[in-house]
């Protein structure tokens, strides 16, 4: 699949690159009130959001 480039304006929701949030562990920790969840990369490149 090409990728696509997403050009917000100021009335968007922002757009973050994945890869600038997981950093090289593919692996980052978001949290939401009390709860932590987990935001990762597969191998095939897919994200997986787990609580």
């Amino acid at each position: 699949m090409p990728s696509q480039t997403i050009t917000p304006d100021k009335d968007t929701v922002p757009v973050f690159d994945a890869r600038d949030l997981l950093g090289p562990n593919l692996r980052a920790f978001l949290r939401l009130d009390d709860q932590t969840y987990t935001l990762r990369m597969t191998r095939n490149g897919k994200l997986i959001l787990t609580k």
